[in-house]
């Protein structure tokens, strides 16, 4: 400044430069005081709404104003009322003091109040090692709300604006509690962002006639990480008819949901493009809007898909846990809800596989979800073109419209420990898909699926179903173990699976079929009639009790059977299949160590049955009443061993022939035609120890027996009834040890 001391009024362009300046200073400065030309202090603007300080107390202090305040003593002081302006003070506090009121309160009141007031307040947290920091300080690290940028959260004003500058700015809010609804549409996340959002309750609205999710970003961009805690959103269907796609429509590479409650929505969460992980825990997931669309347009909650666009891009881990997903009995038939939906992404009609590395879907709650849309079945948890490892466990599944668990064409997937009642089709469904839908196209089987230890109870029609479809056998095994199964129609069906097959240490309880005449059994594999498959199976160690439908059925496989350890007890009012039955296979069969009680074929008697089996035939070591029979068509290559069960079960050779290796006992009766013609016997080798009776029952002819290989003589002939014979098989040949027949 120029300070020419120039008298008032001067119009000296210095002084008018000099003026300018000082009133810059007194409108604009942030200051208590400024300094005019003539060297006196004055107040500025900022300071004129209170009170400002003139200093420590001394002489010679002039006071123009009530407001102006001296410190002494550690007090703030202003002239009592009564005074006469200007005052000047002497700097004898004594003599002074009786014209000064204390305003020290209201200094400290005027601080707080001020823009950086916070910095004067100290906050100690707990703690003996934590350090001291002003207010200022630790309030900063709050998430910011979006009442900080203007939004009202009343339920009625659009907020949309407001919270869309708080996430450009920070990308980090705190929503408050459950009294704040903001209204939204197409919140703008973007590429590369980092955003969380998290609430006490607070609820983003949907806004009416919406054409955009609630959150949304760039086709061609990945936002970096979306974190959701404790929000509520809401689609809103009843002002949305048109959209509730859901309230994400985003590519990001993380993306964590917790605590949130979802609602209102065609598809509360489809995500297209997880490249990384998405972790969606301890939500709630309800009221879907129901759609009458195809199964992508259908109610449903989450779907992980990939676009045709994002192929190479690949999800790490889906981890879906501890949700509750809470369906409805749909208006329109076949239009129930999903639950968890993962499927590939869709091009020209055909879908891609689903490239999620790991898909864990543990611990959640499924009420009334699942749909069969126009062919299109989607259960409560259903894997799609699953091409990684995928781990289904203790899961709480009730009720739904078609399936429990949807594997379809997936490999590598753990099935374990679920629990699923009253699902109106299948508890557990492990199948191939078409692609394209309905027919025509390339049939994916699945491959090495497991599944362990789960219950299934009420169902409508199987507990556990499983069919293989085209496609190489390499690799493709299926275990089923260890699962409880109970009131249902059919408890285990496999279909034309062309791999290893396990079936062991299931409980099958009350397999009532409503129309047993079909012929549905507790446990049935079946094959392809055309080309058997030739793969290994093993079931064994399961225990069917009590149910309408036969026991075990095994047709058409071609590989190593074993049907062992078995127990199959009261099986008998549908009176259609013995406990245990094996169909058109050319495999070697075992069928050992099993308990049959109470389960019997129409004919009462037989407890297992053999039909059109080529291969050897072995059965040992079974439990069975004293009246069981086996029941036998187009199948000769059977060993019965003695003393197991089954031991006084008898056969009849009528006329010439061969006399089978199977029974302990075989009765022989002649024929007349031709008259006075010895009729032609054989016998096949036996096993080890064998020991067969031969007892003539009808002497129309006599009976000539050429053992395949016999010691002592090459024939054993049958001249009267009663004749017998007592052979035993050692080292290779038939002995005759005793009987009445004549050894030549």
């Amino acid at each position: 400044m120029y300070n020419t001391g120039n008298a008032l009024g001067s119009t000296d362009a210095r002084d008018l430069y000099d003026n300018a300046a000082g009133l810059d200073q007194a409108m604009n400065s942030l200051a208590q005081r400024w300094t005019d030309r003539f060297g006196r202090s004055r107040p500025t603007w900022a300071s004129s709404g209170g009170y400002y300080f003139l200093g420590d107390y001394d002489a010679d202090i002039e006071i123009t104003g009530f407001n102006q305040v001296v410190r002494q003593d550690g007090e703030f002081w202003k002239l009592e009322a009564g005074q006469t302006l200007p005052y000047t003070t002497t700097g004898s506090w004594s003599t002074d003091s009786v014209d000064f009121v204390s305003v020290g309160d209201a200094i400290l009141r005027q601080d707080l109040a001020a823009t950086d007031g916070a910095e004067l307040v100290t906050f100690t947290p707990e703690g003996s090692t934590a350090l001291e920091r002003t207010v200022q300080e630790k309030l900063r690290d709050q998430l910011l709300s979006p009442r900080d940028y203007g939004a009202v959260g009343d339920g009625v004003t659009d907020d949309t604006a407001a919270i869309q500058a708080a996430l450009d700015d920070q990308g980090f809010i705190n929503l408050g509690g459950p009294d704040r609804i903001y209204i939204v549409e197409g919140l703008e996340l973007a590429d590369g962002g980092d955003y969380t959002i998290i609430a006490g309750g607070a609820e983003l609205k949907l806004k009416s006639g919406a054409t955009q999710s609630i959150f949304v970003n760039d086709d061609t961009t990945f936002v970096n990480s979306v974190c959701l805690l404790g929000v509520k959103l809401n689609g809103n269907k009843a002002g949305t008819p048109d959209w509730n796609a859901g309230p994400m429509d985003i590519h990001v590479n993380r993306l964590l949901i917790d605590g949130c409650e979802i609602y209102g929505h065609r598809n509360a969460l489809r995500l297209r493009h997880v490249a990384s992980s998405a972790r969606i825990h301890n939500n709630t997931f309800r009221d879907a809007a129901e759609h009458s669309g195809t199964l992508n347009e259908n109610a449903g909650y989450i779907n992980i898909t990939t676009a045709t666009d994002r192929s190479v891009s690949t999800h790490k881990v889906v981890s879906i846990q501890g949700n509750t997903f809470v369906g409805f009995v749909p208006t329109v038939a076949g239009r129930g809800p999903y639950g968890v939906l993962f499927q590939g992404g869709e091009a020209a009609g055909f879908y891609e596989e689903d490239k999620t590395e790991r898909a864990i879907v543990l611990g959640n709650t499924f009420y009334l979800c699942g749909q069969d849309a126009a062919g299109n079945k989607a259960g409560a948890i259903t894997l799609y073109r699953r091409a990684g490892k995928s781990l289904i466990m203790g899961n709480w599944i009730y009720g739904g419209d078609e399936i429990g668990i949807d594997v379809q064409s997936s490999e590598n997937v753990l099935v374990l420990g679920n629990e699923i009642f009253g699902t109106t089709g299948v508890g557990i469904s492990v199948a191939p898909r078409t692609d394209p839908p309905g027919g025509g196209g390339t049939e994916y089987p699945c491959k090495n699926i497991e599944v362990l230890n789960n219950l299934v109870v009420g169902v409508g029609l199987c507990g556990i179903w499983a069919r293989h479809g085209d496609g190489d056998a390499t690799g493709e095994n299926l275990s089923i173990v260890g699962n409880r199964i109970r009131n249902v129609d059919q408890a285990i069906q496999v279909q034309y699976w062309a791999g290893q097959i396990t079936v062991d240490g299931n409980r099958v309880r009350d397999v009532n079929d409503a129309s047993p005449s079909a012929g549905r059994r507790c446990i049935d594999i079946l094959g392809d009639s055309v080309a058997p498959e030739s793969v290994s199976m093993r079931v064994c160690d399961n225990h069917i009790v009590d149910s309408a439908n036969s026991g075990i059925r095994v047709r058409y496989y071609d590989g190593e059977i074993k049907i062992d350890g078995n127990t199959v007890n009261g099986c008998v009012s549908a009176g259609l299949e013995s406990a245990i039955r094996v169909m058109n296979s050319a495999a070697d069969i075992t069928v050992d160590g099993n308990t049959i009680s109470n389960a019997t074929d129409s004919s009462g008697t037989d407890v297992l049955t053999f039909s059109d089996c080529s291969g050897k035939v072995r059965v040992r070591g079974n439990t069975v009443p004293d009246d069981a029979t086996i029941g036998l068509s187009n199948t000769d290559n059977v060993v019965l061993e003695v003393g197991q069960g089954f031991a006084e079960m008898t056969s009849t050779r009528s006329g010439a022939g061969a006399i089978d290796t199977i029974f302990p006992t075989t009765l022989i009766a002649t024929t007349a035609s031709p008259p006075a013609t010895p009729q032609a016997l054989t016998l096949a080798d036996g096993y080890e120890g064998q020991r067969k009776t031969l007892i003539m029952t009808a002497d129309n002819n006599d009976g000539v027996l050429t053992p395949t290989n016999l010691f002592g003589g090459t024939t054993i002939t049958f001249n009267d009834v009663n004749d017998w014979a007592e052979l035993k098989f050692a080292n290779g040949e038939w002995m005759m040890i005793a009987g009445t027949a004549t050894l030549a």
